[in-house]
């Protein structure tokens, strides 16, 4: 008696296994199968119809949905912790900038590129009584010596669009309106 098999949606034709009563299959993933045997007897008649059996595999624990989805939310959550981090040293980087800005014996302050300020040193506010954030143009005008102001203005812009560091030295007003150097 001679055989042959086929596993539908593996096997693209029959197999012919000749007198062999088994049939091996490598790495099968999960899902539903449907297992066909045909034979055919001693005079060569094959039994079209043969027989079949339906078996499902089911998924390995990694395979499955929730798995997968547990695995998305644990990386989600690892990039969230590693954003956090960042944020965390970025802080404290910035904390002990205004730390040592705050110490030193001059009158500082941080602006952006589009001339916005970001912070003042406390010496700075004493000095001049100003401690409203604006742009350099508006804070220049407050309290820089008008003769001062549009040399500084224009040096201040270049360094902006140059990106080079900035400093300058100017009369400032203080903040009983009498004028001093910076």
């Amino acid at each position: 008696m001679n055989f042959r098999y086929r596993l539908e949606g593996v096997d693209k034709d029959w197999q012919d296994a000749g007198t062999r009563r088994e049939a091996f299959y490598d790495r099968l993933g999960p899902g539903k199968y449907r297992f066909r045997v045909i034979a055919c007897n001693n005079d060569g008649v094959w039994n079209e119809d043969g027989a079949h059996l339906d078996f499902k595999i089911a998924p390995a624990w990694y395979q499955t949905t929730w798995f997968r989805l547990l695995y998305v939310a644990a990386f989600l959550a690892f990039l969230w912790g590693l954003y956090q981090l960042r944020v965390h040293q970025l802080r404290k980087a910035e904390r002990k900038l205004r730390e040592a800005i705050e110490t030193i014996p001059a009158m500082a302050w941080i602006a952006e590129t589009d001339g916005m300020v970001q912070f003042m040193n406390r010496r700075w506010v004493e000095y001049t009584g100003l401690s409203r954030l604006g742009t350099v143009g508006e804070l220049g005008k407050d309290v820089v010596h008008p003769e001062d102001l549009d040399r500084s203005v224009r040096r201040m812009g270049a360094s902006f669009a140059s990106g080079e560091p900035f400093e300058d030295e100017v009369r400032v007003r203080r903040a009983n309106g009498s004028i001093g150097g910076f």
